[in-house]
């Protein structure tokens, strides 16, 4: 059966489509609780802090931590597989932020040289 006049059709479709969009979303799973994001205070270092890689320095133990972080690749917002842990200082002329990156197998980690700018097949912290 052909319809004669398709703007007919047209709002026959446009009826239906509210009842079967709400039949829809009540039929769908719950959305998954939104993870807290890590947050840190700044720290005026009080104290040297010597750049080298290494977060021994008394202004570092003093500086609040921030923990809970979720991974981008390869399953954007969950997460993190490894612990990081990330301190923030700052003083009259910087900001300090130090990042502790975790992994059960430090052996496995790849080390490689690449172009300024590439990531090359390594994890990575960047601060935006």
């Amino acid at each position: 059966m052909a319809l004669r006049d398709p703007l007919a059709g047209v709002l026959c479709l446009a009826m239906l489509l509210p009842a079967s969009t709400t039949a829809q979303q009540a039929a769908a799973p719950p959305a998954a609780a939104p993870l807290e994001r890590p947050s840190v205070a700044a720290l005026h270092r009080d104290g040297p802090v010597t750049i080298d890689g290494r977060l021994d320095d008394a202004a570092w133990a003093a500086a609040s931590v921030a923990r809970g972080f979720v991974q981008q690749r390869p399953v954007e917002g969950t997460p993190a597989e490894h612990a990081t842990e990330v301190r923030v200082l700052y003083d009259d002329q910087a900001i300090y932020i130090g990042a502790r990156m975790f992994d059960a197998e430090p052996r496995t980690i790849a080390q490689q040289l690449v172009r300024r700018d590439d990531e090359g097949n390594a994890d990575w912290f960047a601060v935006g």
